[in-house]
């Protein structure tokens, strides 16, 4: 018989004696269940064969120290990875890259010596990297994911590389639920570190810090209805608008800000609910609805029951409303019971910084307006819609049922930028529909420019309509409200256009 062999390893033990297994588990910070294996559950091993308990925390020299390098499962894991070469198993596979600068506006010296934080008006060589995480090299630009954003930083004193938004918690939850995992624009998506960094000043004095990117265009999301459509219709969506506006010289920027707190402050990162808490609760009434709504979605697809009442027995530690619409939409007969809480959930203010729409910027810039037109169409309405609309700082597009455009009632030729089966509205910010009488009876036979103005209206969006643009939206069974404004009236479309119509919501979907 063997003798019996202790194994190591982030503070968990374990003996093996023949087939007998005995295990002694310490509590792990954040008292993860998962990290232990015992019972009937079997032990996970080396590709050695040696037993392990926990091949979810590396070995480090002190709990704040660094990882040491005699962690030998740690680099067994690091090997695989590095040596797998399934597409569809590397993260952060399709992104887009833009080279670019960084210039400092306001000194960090009190808290740190690196040059790049602390020289005002430096200009820095960046590259910055956003991605979707989950899918391969082939995927589409526009499904829901955390998605990944990274910066290289070129500076005199070295090179800096981090990336950000890797699923941790039921914060993270929140998050990829959230309307934020369904960005409009690469250029209006905010950037920030999973990870903490201490600045260390001249003083030798230690502050954390997590840096963040804010894009001056402001936040803005799709729905989902719309991001699932817009797959379909032009998977390279958010590169071909990236590259469309840099070519066009609408550089994307972003501000770069810096969120600060003490050791203090971070003392006790095993309290897994507050900041989702604080999450839930800073976001408006529709967000909110949004985040529901995506849980029921997401959760339906999943087979096991008893993960989905898992999943709900969290949500009540979060919010307990929100755990019952969810509950509701799984149609529930009963609520799950919330499982143990490694800490009290704290009430933490809630924050407008965490939303979308209460934050969105009152601005057309950077947005993008289809114009569909048709045979007979009034080209000074035309005019006088594109023009409001380009001075407001948006893009226009001019869609018509065949590529080479239409012949306007004055009988000369206007271009089209895309043909209506293959440019559906879905692609735009806002619509104007201009039609002649003929125009709206001849497009109302037909399925696209039903769906155009149908999924415009669907999706919230402001719509500018002449008389046969209303024919149209009639024959497509589009209501009239706030957002629906006539085409003459462009200072009223300008304004509806830079938001969406959410007070049109309830009336098109059923939410959680």
């Amino acid at each position: 018989m063997n003798s019996p062999k202790t194994i190591s390893h982030s503070g968990k033990h374990q003996q093996t004696k023949g087939s007998e297994r005995i295990e002694r588990s310490q509590p792990t910070a954040g008292g993860e269940l998962y990290q232990t294996a015992g019972g009937e559950h079997p032990a996970l091993t080396t590709n050695q064969g040696v037993a392990l308990s926990d091949n979810q925390n590396s070995l480090r020299a002190n709990p704040r120290g660094p990882t040491l390098l005699e962690d030998f499962i740690l680099r067994e894991k690091i090997t695989h990875f590095d040596h797998e070469r399934i597409p569809e198993r590397i993260v952060h596979a399709r992104g887009t890259g833009a080279h670019g600068f960084f210039e400092l506006t306001a000194s960090l010296k009190p808290y740190t010596t690196a040059k790049i934080l602390t020289e005002v008006g430096e200009k820095t060589p960046v590259f910055t990297r956003i991605s979707t995480v989950a899918g391969g090299a082939g995927s589409v630009d526009t499904p829901r994911d955390v998605r990944g954003f990274a910066v290289k930083f070129y500076t005199k004193e070295g090179n800096w590389d981090y990336i950000s938004l890797t699923p941790e918690s039921m914060h993270m939850v929140m998050w990829i639920m959230s309307d934020r995992t369904i960005p409009r624009s690469l250029r209006m998506i905010e950037g920030f570190g999973v990870h903490s960094f201490r600045l260390i000043n001249a003083k030798g004095e230690s502050t954390f810090v997590k840096f963040h990117w804010r894009p001056k265009l402001g936040l803005q999301s799709t729905v989902w209805d719309e991001a699932v459509k817009i797959a379909g219709a032009d998977p390279d969506f958010h590169r071909r608008d990236m590259f469309e506006a840099i070519s066009t010289g609408n550089f994307p920027e972003w501000e770069f800000a810096v969120q600060l707190f003490t050791e203090e402050d971070a003392e006790g990162f095993a309290d897994h609910y507050s900041q989702a808490r604080q999450f839930y609760l800073s976001q408006t009434e529709h967000e909110q609805a949004h985040i529901a709504s995506a849980l029921v979605f997401e959760l339906s697809k999943v087979t096991h029951t008893h993960v989905r009442e898992a999943i709900v027995g969290h949500l009540r530690h979060i919010e307990e409303s929100l755990a019952k619409r969810v509950a509701t939409g799984l149609a529930f007969g009963s609520m799950p019971a919330a499982p143990k809480a490694a800490m009290p959930v704290k009430e933490m203010e809630p924050s407008s910084a965490l939303q979308i729409i209460g934050k969105m910027k009152d601005t057309l810039k950077g947005r993008a307006v289809g114009i569909l037109i048709a045979d007979g169409s009034d080209g000074a309405i035309i005019r006088k819609v594109e023009k409001a609309v380009t001075e407001a700082g948006a893009s226009v597009k001019i869609i018509a049922p065949k590529v080479g455009g239409a012949k306007l009632a004055d009988g000369s030729m206007l271009a089209a930028d895309g043909q209506l089966t293959g440019t559906p509205s879905v692609l735009f910010d806002a619509v104007a529909i201009l039609l002649s009488e003929e125009g709206a009876n001849m497009l109302s036979q037909e399925s696209a420019a039903i769906d155009f103005a149908r999924d415009a209206f669907g999706h919230l969006k402001a719509i500018a309509v002449d008389k046969g643009g209303q024919a149209l939206l009639t024959t497509a069974n589009v209501g009239k409200d706030a957002g629906v404004v006539d085409a003459t009236e462009t200072d009223a479309f300008v304004t509806a256009a830079k938001t969406r119509q959410w007070s049109r919501e309830k009336t098109v979907r059923a939410l959680a």
